[in-house]
């Protein structure tokens, strides 16, 4: 029986494999499965709404209007995006998204990485 897929160092997926219950003397049995699909497919078949890939210019507005970042949104949905910046710190929990073209959206920051962010829009 297989059981759980998990992201290995070298960016590859393993499983275990559990042959009945395991005695104390005898550890899981480590195996590379190719067939697991990576993380990132599994999380966006989990969302609520499906993203669209774009490249759009826009700000992060903070403090009334008084500071702003430059941004590009990568993907959008109705929830939430994706966004590149070039740096993610001290960027706020809370904040309005200045879209060219659309009115600023109020998000929350819901991840973050160096270089990129996700937000959901409240």
């Amino acid at each position: 029986m297989l059981g759980r897929c998990r992201a290995t160092p070298s960016g590859g997926f393993a499983g275990h494999l559990d042959q009945g219950k395991p005695s104390q003397q005898e550890p899981r049995q480590q195996i590379m499965i190719a067939d697991c699909p990576p993380m990132e497919k599994q999380v966006q078949t989990d969302r609520s709404s499906a993203r669209r890939r774009v490249l759009k210019t826009a700000q992060i507005s903070f403090k009334r209007g008084g500071a702003a970042i430059d941004c590009t949104i990568r993907d959008i949905s109705e929830h939430g995006a994706a966004l590149k910046v070039v740096s993610s710190v001290g960027i706020p929990d809370l904040f309005d998204l200045a879209i060219v073209g659309s009115p600023n959206r109020p998000c929350r920051l819901v991840w973050r990485k160096a270089a990129q962010i996700g937000v959901a829009f409240l």
